[in-house]
């Protein structure tokens, strides 16, 4: 257990977990942004912009900038119910 009673045994903040809940409950190949989180939530669209900076510090989160053939690129964002590295190795 942490000192800060606002943080879980995990590490993350009540309302990352939350947000992390809400991603991960979204359906593959659905489009749903942090904008849309935020629109949903009602802390606003400061505070889960903060929390998903910490799902990402806590590798719950993974953005990776990819390049099509074209030349064109775009990002691919992943959500973990399991932590992972930046190499998608699960952490121990």
């Amino acid at each position: 257990m942490t000192d800060d009673p606002e943080r879980t045994d995990d590490g993350l903040s009540p309302l990352a977990r939350r947000v992390l809940a809400c991603m991960l409950a979204v359906p593959e190949g659905i489009k749903f942004t942090g904008k849309d989180v935020a629109d949903v939530m009602p802390e606003g669209p400061y505070r889960v912009q903060k929390a998903l900076r910490e799902l990402g510090a806590a590798g719950h989160r993974t953005v990776r900038r990819l390049k099509k053939p074209n030349g064109q690129f775009y990002v691919e964002v992943e959500y973990h119910a399991v932590p992972v590295r930046s190499d998608d190795s699960p952490v121990d």
